[in-house]
């Protein structure tokens, strides 16, 4: 059987704060990179991105920190002109449900269809309503390392 001193678990009260704490920045990142994720579907260009809106998330990460899950929604706005209409707005909203750091549900409707997004810890599935079709692929065991390998596997 173990000694363990008060010091001893004081070092180890301390490690898993920082274990935790390096988890939650890591989930914070993935929440941010899913918000770009999301907005890169919607073909938005750098330069439309509001910095106002950019300032707000960045205040917004303070509150999240202390969060073991997360949803919200997203409601975004691109323009596509056309030659005969001239510049046309499209909308989409999505509904947002994220807990550290295996489980995602993204629910999206718009001008593009209704289509959703499903992630376990083991697999990301796409399935759009409207064409009733579904695509299923292995994935890497976080949220974080999710969003980047489906991020790269289909930019």
């Amino acid at each position: 059987m173990l000694n363990r001193t008060k010091y001893d678990y004081a070092n180890i009260k301390q490690l898993t704060l920082i274990k935790s704490t390096v988890k939650l920045n890591k989930f914070i990142k993935g929440l941010f990179i899913t918000i770009i994720l999301l907005t890169a579907f919607t073909n938005i260009t750098i330069a439309q991105i509001d910095t106002t809106a950019v300032v707000i998330l960045d205040k917004m990460s303070n509150v999240i920190c202390d969060l073991r899950t997360c949803s919200f929604k997203l409601k975004t706005e691109y323009d596509i002109s056309d030659n005969r209409l001239g510049l046309v707005t499209h909308s989409e909203e999505a509904n947002v449900f994220l807990k550290a750091p295996d489980k995602a549900l993204i629910n999206r409707k718009g001008d593009k269809g209704k289509k959703d997004f499903f992630y376990n810890g083991k697999t990301f599935t796409y399935f759009s309503y409207d064409n009733y079709q579904y695509a299923t692929v292995q994935a890497p065991p976080t949220i974080m390392e999710m969003i980047d390998g489906i991020n790269n596997a289909f930019p």
